[in-house]
C-alpha cells in the first residue's frame, strides 16, 4: 500500500523549512523578508499614518473653532439683544417724562384748583359741621354728614399723592437699579461687551436724573406725599386763626355786655 503522504516518484515530501527553501515558487513566496516590510513600505506606511493624524486635527481644530465662533455670535447676539433691551427703556422713560410735562401743562392749574378748594371745603366742614354743632348741640345727623363730608374730602388728595408719588418712585428706582448694575460691571474683567453696557447704563443713569417724571400743581408746588404735609399744615394755621378770631369775639360780646 503507498504511503498516503509520498509524491508519486516514491519519494517523501519534505515539509520543513528546507522544503519550501528549495522549491522556487515557494521560496519566493513563504520568504522572511515578505513576512515583514521593507524600509521603504514602513516610510510610505509612515506618511500615511502622520497625513491621516493631521486630517483628524484639522477636522477636530475645525469642529472646535465652529463651537467657539457659534459661542461668539451667541454672545454677540445676546450683548446686542441687552442693548436693544436697554434702549427701549430709555426710549419708554423719555416718553413717560414727556407725558408728565403734558399732563402737568393741561391740567397743573385744574389740579392747583381742586386742591385749594378742598382745603376750603375741609375748613368750612371742620369750622361749620363741627365746631358749630357742637356748640349749638345740633343733631347727630347734622354731625356725622359733616364727618362723611370731612372724610370725602381727605380722600381726594390722599389718592391723588398716592398715584404722582407711585410715579415718581418708579422713576428714581430706575437711578438706583443702574447705579448699582454700574458699580458691579466695574469690579468685573472688563471685556469689549462690559465696556458697551457700562457705557449705556452711564448715559441711561444721566438721563434718568435729569428727566424726573415729577407731577407739579401749575408749577406751584410738587404733588406727592408732601402735599398731604402742606395740606396739613395749612388746616392746622387757618384752624388756629379762626380759634383765635372766635375767643377775640367771645371776649369782645362779654365786654360789651358787661
Amino acid at each position: 500500500m503507498p504511503d498516503p503522504i509520498s509524491n508519486t516518484s516514491g519519494h517523501k515530501t519534505n515539509f520543513g523549512h528546507s522544503g519550501l527553501c528549495n522549491n522556487p515558487q515557494n521560496s519566493k513566496s513563504y520568504s522572511p523578508a515578505a513576512q515583514y516590510p521593507s524600509k521603504k513600505g514602513a516610510i510610505v506606511f509612515n506618511s500615511e499614518v502622520n497625513l491621516a493624524t493631521q486630517e483628524y486635527v484639522l477636522a477636530v481644530s475645525s469642529i472646535v473653532e465652529s463651537k467657539n465662533v457659534r459661542h461668539k455670535l451667541y454672545n454677540c447676539w445676546d450683548i446686542t439683544r441687552k442693548l436693544r433691551d436697554m434702549k427701549k427703556l430709555a426710549i419708554s422713560h423719555d416718553e413717560v417724562c414727556n407725558l408728565v410735562n403734558d399732563y402737568n401743562s393741561l391740567f397743573g392749574l385744574n389740579i392747583l384748583a381742586s386742591i385749594s378748594s378742598t382745603i376750603l371745603m375741609l375748613l368750612f366742614s371742620i369750622t361749620g359741621h363741627i365746631m358749630i354743632d357742637i356748640e349749638r348741640k345740633s343733631k347727630m345727623f347734622h354731625m356725622a354728614q359733616g364727618f362723611i363730608t370731612i372724610l370725602l374730602n381727605v380722600v381726594l388728595p390722599i389718592l391723588l399723592a398716592h398715584e404722582c408719588a407711585t410715579v415718581v418712585a418708579e422713576g428714581k428706582k430706575l437711578i438706583t437699579t443702574s447705579l448699582s448694575y454700574l458699580n458691579i460691571l466695574s469690579m468685573k474683567y472688563k471685556t469689549y461687551e462690559d465696556e458697551l453696557i457700562l457705557k449705556f447704563l452711564s448715559i441711561l443713569c444721566h438721563q434718568a436724573e435729569m428727566r424726573v417724571p415729577q407731577f407739579t400743581a401749575g408749577g406751584f408746588f410738587k404733588i406727592d406725599y408732601t402735599m398731604l404735609g402742606m395740606i396739613i399744615g395749612c388746616l392746622t394755621t387757618n384752624m388756629m386763626m379762626i380759634l383765635q378770631f372766635a375767643q377775640n369775639d367771645r371776649n369782645m360780646s362779654c365786654k360789651l355786655e358787661n
